[in-house]
């Protein structure tokens, strides 16, 4: 793995206390050969390049007292790879990670997610506590609930009900009860507690559960449910009563949907887009700038996003050179603004009735159309770089009548494209992806991380 993109070793000198480092880190972090002594010239790896079979404790330790213990004795560094090369090398590491999951092997792909995290370019090219994320997650799965959580308190923005459900996996109910107490004490209104406990708890003790979900229902109407949770916890609070064979609470149950049927938007105060989503700063490695290295790839990335509409779909992009004007001459000045269309379930199987060629080449399953519509939008965004996806929530009616309006058929896919677009300018669409703690653009009201994130992108067209 590590042959996809090691640099040439480098000359550095080892400060005083290198014997600090070699003890605390052990040998195998210098090369083979004796490992140099304090102020003499030796080939080491850089201070960015942590090996990548060490422990998570070496790698924690290596990246707080690396830099501080060797310093650059050569001329200014050039740069081993370029910019677009870093992306396709951490898009292969991250591919061989999905890929160890996707194949039952959880604990090789907890390596594979720290060895994406050991690129040089990680810093700039993803968000770090995102793959923490995964490797918290990966960890759980393999039963190494020790490292998972390790991994999980360094991840963000609510690491603590991931770690509480880690210690349910583990069977240490005790710390995972007073977790989720503390948690509660800490945020009485965070409704996505409440649903994380109460799905956490079904199988395991389900009158906890249960109290959970109808702690949460309350404090969902309450606030004005802002993340539009309510529903996803009295699925969960029903799961409950039915594995301890009650009776549903009917006037509950009719509550939450009067509360549904009038609900308005109401903003949330948690959400975690304020986070950097990665570490923005010049790299040596692959020469990035934040100033100028995102705009450079701007133009290949628009040529990159035309090849492949004419591919899949000629007519869209004719309808949208036909809307929009064709193609500019000149480069474009920065990101561009893209939606995919897609239909709620209450539209799908209406706008399947009335256009049966939809399910040509999709699933008649909403839920199974929703997943292969992510996995469509992941594969175009690893062409797209650097450009703004979205989603727009596409309606029948709408769809006919701004067919009408622009002279389309409203079953053609250029209809499709046009329309969408028409809803990304006025507004209506949602920026994809989501944090993956936020709600997921889907409507399901789960967490995008527990409902389409997962869902890997779709293979290339060979052709």
């Amino acid at each position: 793995m590590a042959s996809l993109f090691a640099p040439p070793p480098r000359l550095w000198r080892l400060l005083p206390n290198e014997s600090t480092l070699s003890s605390a880190l052990g040998d195998p972090y210098l090369p083979a050969a004796e490992p140099a002594r304090a102020g003499v010239s030796a080939t080491v790896l850089p201070p960015a390049w942590p090996r990548l079979w060490t422990t998570a404790a070496e790698f924690r330790l290596a990246s707080t007292m690396r830099a501080s213990l060797v310093r650059w004795e050569g001329p200014e560094p050039v740069a081993e790879i370029t910019f677009e090369e870093s992306g396709r090398q951490i898009r292969a590491l991250t591919d061989l990670a999905e890929q160890a999951m996707a194949d039952g092997r959880p604990d090789d792909a907890a390596e594979r997610w720290r060895a994406v995290l050991a690129h040089p370019c990680a810093h700039h090219q993803l968000a770090a506590y995102e793959i923490l994320d995964e490797v918290h997650r990966a960890y759980r799965e393999a039963g190494l609930y020790e490292e998972a959580i390790a991994a999980g308190y360094r991840s963000v923005p609510d690491p603590e009900t991931d770690i509480a459900e880690c210690y349910l996996d583990a069977g240490e109910l005790g710390k995972a009860d007073a977790l989720f107490a503390t948690l509660r004490e800490r945020d009485p209104e965070d409704v996505w507690l409440y649903s994380a406990a109460a799905y956490s708890y079904l199988g395991i003790d389900v009158t906890t559960s249960l109290r959970w979900a109808l702690d949460g229902i309350e404090v969902a109407l309450a606030t004005g449910d802002p993340d539009q949770v309510v529903m996803q916890l009295l699925e969960l609070a029903e799961d409950a009563w039915g594995e301890m064979a009650e009776p549903i609470d009917q006037q509950l149950v009719d509550r939450v949907e009067r509360f549904c049927d009038e609900w308005t938007p109401v903003t949330s105060p948690r959400r975690s887009g304020g986070l950097p989503p990665r570490d923005d700063r010049p790299c040596v490695h692959c020469g990035y700038q934040p100033e100028t290295s995102r705009a450079v790839m701007d133009e290949p990335a628009r040529r990159n996003r035309r090849r492949l509409l004419e591919v899949e779909d000629p007519e869209a992009l004719g309808g949208l050179d036909a809307a929009f004007g064709p193609e500019p001459k000149a480069k474009p000045s920065g990101p561009i603004a893209l939606a995919t269309g897609w239909f709620p379930a209450e539209q799908w199987a209406e706008a399947c009735q009335r256009w049966p060629e939809l399910l040509d080449d999709r699933p008649a399953e909403h839920r199974a159309y929703t997943q292969a519509t992510e996995a469509q939008i992941k594969r175009i965004a690893r062409h797209a770089v650097a450009n703004r996806l979205h989603v727009a929530a596409m309606t029948v009616d709408g769809l006919e009548a701004h067919a009408e309006e622009s002279g389309n058929d409203p079953g053609s896919g250029a209809a499709r494209s046009h329309y969408a677009a028409t809803l990304l300018r006025t507004g209506d669409a949602v920026a994809w992806p989501p944090g993956r703690n936020e709600p997921c653009w889907c409507g399901s009201v789960r967490k995008y991380k527990k409902c389409c994130g997962p869902v890997p992108a779709a293979p290339d067209d060979p052709s």
